[in-house]
């Protein structure tokens, strides 16, 4: 799924730095700077807005169309931005960075595990995903929300590794194609109960009776 498409409305702001950042939130504003193709310019914009128009996706997923930032609308990512996690998670700053459409970008998208995996659901094992977050490159238009991964036929011991992704059109992973993402290890009751039926399977070893080995009787030592 190509990215989505949000439009936010900002306002030019004079200054930059620490103070001139604590005017604009003391003016309930969000102060942000956007950067790119030869620009570099400070904006704030409203957080509610901000929210309102985000909705459920992630920031740094989707494409902004900023309205007021210079003589016409810019369309930008966000490539950085500060939460304040002590007052429900509001924005303190955003860093926006220019770009096209069709202009390759990289990014952090979360991994999402779909179905139950038969090892979990037949044998209660446990499902581990080792990847939360993968990096991608993508035209900025076509950077998803995240990546889905059905593990419904994962076994006990079985795992998926970058490869064997399916990658939406245009999107390229930036790890390794042998990099496990999620596996399905046995849990560590059964790991336990499995290691002593191995013990207790396997034959006694008989312990053999020392040999001393003497010279014979006036043979110097």
């Amino acid at each position: 799924m190509s990215s989505a498409t949000i439009e936010l409305k900002v306002m030019p702001r004079p200054g930059v730095g620490g103070g001139a950042a604590r005017k604009v939130r003391q003016q309930g504003l969000v102060p942000a700077v956007v950067y790119g193709h030869g620009q570099t310019f400070p904006i704030s914009f409203s957080p509610k807005e901000f929210h309102d128009a985000l909705g459920s996706h992630s920031p740094t997923s989707v494409l902004f169309t900023l309205k007021g930032a210079g003589s016409k609308s810019v369309t930008a990512r966000i490539r950085d931005f500060q939460l304040d996690v002590l007052n429900g998670r509001r924005v303190l700053h955003a860093d926006f960075q220019i770009v096209t459409r069709d202009e390759a970008v990289r990014a952090s998208v979360a991994v999402v595990t779909v179905g139950v995996a038969k090892g979990v659901k037949d044998f209660g094992g446990i499902l581990d995903v080792l990847l939360h977050d993968i990096e991608i490159e993508a035209p900025a238009a076509q950077v998803p929300e995240s990546l889905e991964i059905d593990v419904t036929a994962l076994g006990i011991g079985d795992h998926v590794t970058v490869s064997e992704l399916k990658l939406p059109k245009g999107v390229k992973v930036l790890a390794s194609p042998e990099t496990a993402i999620v596996a399905v290890e046995a849990s560590k009751i059964e790991r336990a109960l499995a290691e002593a039926e191995v013990a207790a399977a396997a034959p006694a070893v008989e312990q053999q009776p020392e040999v001393i080995t003497r010279g014979k009787e006036g043979e110097a030592e």
